[in-house]
């Protein structure tokens, strides 16, 4: 999964960077929804931690 970069703002016409905020956002969106996919099932609830704290 690589990591979004942010639109360049001092480059190109207000249509163009309309269009690359728009997709950086729905990409930067999804991936912080993903994050939480794995929460979302019973096995997440009724899982142990796989690390301990000291």
């Amino acid at each position: 999964m690589s990591q979004p970069h942010s639109p360049l703002l001092r480059e190109g016409t207000v249509e163009l960077k309309r269009q690359e905020i728009l997709e950086f956002f729905l990409d930067s969106f999804e991936k912080y929804e993903s994050l939480f996919s794995t929460l979302a099932t019973d096995e997440a609830a009724d899982s142990t931690p796989k690390c301990t704290t000291r």
